[in-house]
This record gives structure tokens, sequence and C-alpha cells, in this order.
């Protein structure tokens, strides 16, 4: 009940400037009068930028109201578009300069800025829906451009003081600006699909990364160690010590055999056999493929890495080492004694002052 009062607020502040403030712009720019249309044009963006910020004041934010004033700034544009299309098409004065041209340019101009527009909206909403990804950027992200879009449509309201023909101007020049951002979301999105490229939200400076099955291609070797203990000495098939030991991945070893045999008097000889066997043999283990230029992508854009990891602190160090990775990262911590990785994250929160919501680990990157 709370979230539709908010979004019946929401909705109700954006209905005074659509009802109240659309028909003068209609009014005075369809007759003429375009500077009046060019300054209620302002005045409706502002007001716009307004509602929102009274709803998160009043904290009656919702979901749906986000929803619904973003569905009624395309009406909004749209109409506006179309008055100043229509004063474009009317105006004596534009038809004089354009000659005979005037009505399949005005239809053009006004076509591309409709089109700009609806595109721009659109590849905000598919760029979600099929790379979960939000556009960033001064010019590229989502409800960054209509403010400027207008603006221009002020400017030209305002300039036809001086001659009509700033209006078509103005349209042009948000026609172009549109389609811009358009061709430019499209090729980073290109870019994204072929794996040029990556987009990463400016807000990220911070990646951890696991060791094991995330840089390190070990995790087959661990897992068919650790299956082999847990059948020669508990008993189980294949299939059940290899889905105990990959349901408690992720935490170092000993804790792993405490949760899935409690107290058994043979834990701590298959700990230690698991401990002795990974120690002898990860090193002869290989990064995976694309961790270096994964690294060096990170590295490039200035984002901190770090590693940890449920395995061993001077194994960290030496395996980092071995595979001359360690200068990427600006921290590595292994397992010590009260130093779990829980407890190895909250460490370089502290020591780097980071919020939860800045710091960041790739699942992408793991591989079993």
């Amino acid at each position: 009940m709370k979230n539709a009062r908010g979004a019946e607020e929401h909705a109700g502040v954006i209905g005074i400037v659509l009802f109240n403030v659309l028909p003068d712009i209609e009014d005075h720019v369809v007759f003429y009068r375009a500077v009046t249309g060019g300054i209620l044009i302002q005045l409706a963006s502002v007001l716009d930028g307004c509602d929102g910020e009274v709803a998160r004041l009043k904290k009656m934010e919702s979901s749906f109201g986000n929803f619904f004033d973003a569905v009624l700034d395309r009406y909004t544009d749209f109409f506006i578009l179309l008055g100043m299309f229509f004063y474009s098409l009317t105006s004596r004065e534009i038809a004089q300069l354009f000659g005979s041209f005037a009505l399949p340019v005005i239809f053009l101009i006004s076509g591309l800025a409709m089109v700009g527009y609806v595109m721009v909206s659109y590849t905000s909403a598919k760029s979600v829906a099929d790379f979960r990804y939000r556009y960033k950027g001064r010019w590229t992200a989502a409800g960054r451009g209509r403010d400027i879009r207008l603006f221009m449509l002020f400017v030209g309201g305002v300039m036809a003081s001086v001659h009509p023909v700033s209006i078509p101007v103005s349209i042009f020049g948000v026609a172009v600006f549109s389609n811009a951002i358009v061709l430019k979301r499209v090729l980073l999105s290109w870019k994204c699909s072929s794996g040029k490229d990556v987009p990463i939200n400016r807000s990220i400076n911070t990646v951890v990364f696991d060791l094991d099955g995330t840089l390190a291609d070990t995790m087959t070797f661990l897992t068919n160690l650790a299956a082999q203990l847990l059948i020669d000495n508990y008993g189980l098939s294949v299939e059940e010590a290899r889905n105990k030991y990959l349901e408690t991945t992720g935490l170092d070893f000993a804790t792993q055999m405490s949760m899935i045999f409690p107290n058994h008097p043979k834990n701590e000889r298959v700990i230690s056999a698991f401990e002795k066997k990974k120690r002898e043999t990860v090193m002869e283990l290989p990064l995976f493929s694309d961790v270096i230029p994964t690294l060096q992508f990170f590295k490039k854009r200035e984002i901190r890495l770090f590693v940890c990891s449920s395995t061993p602190q001077e194994i960290i160090d030496e395996y980092l080492k071995l595979q001359k990775i360690d200068w990427y990262v600006d921290g590595h911590y292994g397992l010590k004694p009260d130093f779990q990785k829980s407890r190895q994250i909250d460490f370089i929160l502290r020591r780097y002052r980071l919020r939860h919501d800045e710091q960041t680990n790739f699942p992408f990157l793991k591989k079993l």
C-alpha cells in the first residue's frame, strides 16, 4: 500500500506537468508563440527532475512510480516534437527559406528526431534484457540525455524570436544527438557480444578473485583428490563423494570435513593427506588461458585487484610468483589461523575503506 501511495504521488506530480504544461506548449508552439513554448519546455524539464526528488524526500518512491514516470516522459517528448513539427510545417518564413524542399526536409528531420527518441529508450531496455548491463557514461547512460535534448528544443523555441528556422534546426540537433547515442550504444553492445570489450560499471574500483577454479585450473585435480579420499576413508560412492565436496567448495578443507563428517575420528588424517598432496601438485597446475588478459583488462582501467583463497598463504605466495601474476594484484591473502576467506575480504574492506557495494567478485570467470 505504501508503494501504491508512492506511485500515486509520483504520478500526480508528473500529471500536473503533463496536463497543465503540455496544452500550453501545444497552444503556444502551434500558434506561433514559439518563445513561450520553448520556455515552457524547459520548465517541464525542470519539474520532471523535481518530482522524483519530492518522492524520495517523502520516502514515497516506488518501482512503479519510476516506470510510470518514464512512460509519461515518452508521451511528453512525443507531443513536444509533434507541436514543433506542426510549427515548422506551417511557418511561412521556413517555407520561403527552404522553398520546394521545405516539406521533405521537415518530415525527414522530425521523423529522425522521433525515431531517435524511441530508439534511445529501446536500446536502454534491450541492453538490460540481453546483456544485463545498464549503459554508463556521460552521454550514453540511460536518462542522461533527455535534459540535453529538451534544452536544445528550449533554445530553438527562444531563438525563434530571431528567425523561426531555429525550430527545425533544434529538431535536427535532437535527431543527430539521439541517433548518435544509439549508434554508440550499438557499437558498445557489438564489442561486448563479440568479446572485444566488456562494459564495466564505472563505480567498480575493486575486484576480488578466488584462486582455485577462478584463476588457477585446480578444481578438477582437487575434486578428484578429495573424492578419492572420501571414498577410501568413509565408504562413499563416487557420486556421493564428489557432490559432498563440491557442495562445500570455497571453504578450507578442514572446515569442509567438519561439515561433511562432524567429529569423525578419520578427519584429521584425511585433512593431512589432502593438504600434503595439494602442496606437492598445485605448483604444476596452470592458470586458465584468459586470466592474464583479464588481469590486464582491469589493470589498464586502474581497478584494484586482490586474491582471497582458502589455500594456505605460503602456497598462494609461491604460486602467484611462479605464474608471474603477483605484480598484477594489489594484495593476495591465503588461509592462516583465524583468517579464513570471509575475514580476508573484511580486512580488504577495512584497509582500503571500501563499502560492500564497491567490492566485487566475478563468478563468471569461475570454471569447474
